[in-house]
């Protein structure tokens, strides 16, 4: 969702409204007890290879998480430059398919992301389980037709004045 607003020539407000749970969340990389989360590295390094980052960024973040609670995207800045396919939420969580970006979930549907994406616009998919019915496949990683996690991002400006926001709600 995105929105912009004019209320004098000198003045505008806006803003944006992003599913952070379609994206792939880096803090997945790691299990509960620390340990590597081996289909979310072999999805990352999946992602990696197709947007060109080094593997050598995924190993060191893999890395990190085992002696970390969780990253930011601030902490990798190879990954904050594609803020639109990654993202780091406060905990492990299903990857959105209903709002996953094309190349993530070309990683995730194989084959059937044309039908993925067709049917999850007519009809967004449940669960993992509506997913693996709908499409024969199960994903490796954890999918789910829900989220928890939003970006808010606020933009305004008066006159030479401007001022952005971003949270996660």
């Amino acid at each position: 969702f995105s929105s912009r607003c004019a209320f004098t020539r000198a003045s505008t407000m806006g803003g944006r409204i992003v599913d952070a749970q379609g994206k792939f969340n880096i803090n997945n990389l790691a299990k509960a007890d620390k340990t590597l989360s081996e289909p979310d590295f072999a999805l990352a390094r999946a992602l990696c290879a197709e947007l060109q980052i080094p593997i050598a960024q995924l190993e060191a973040i893999s890395a990190q998480l085992r002696v970390r609670p969780a990253l930011t995207l601030a902490d990798v800045p190879a990954f904050a430059a594609h803020a639109n396919i990654f993202t780091a939420l406060p905990q492990r969580t299903a990857i959105n398919v209903n709002t996953a970006p094309p190349v993530l979930l070309q990683l995730i549907g194989g084959d059937k992301t044309q039908q993925i994406r067709d049917e999850r616009v007519t009809r967004p998919f449940q669960s993992m389980a509506d997913f693996a019915a709908r499409t024969g496949s199960t994903p490796q990683v954890e999918v789910s037709g829900a989220t928890n996690y939003f970006e808010v991002e606020v933009e305004a400006a008066v006159g030479n004045g401007r001022a952005r926001e971003w949270a996660l709600a």
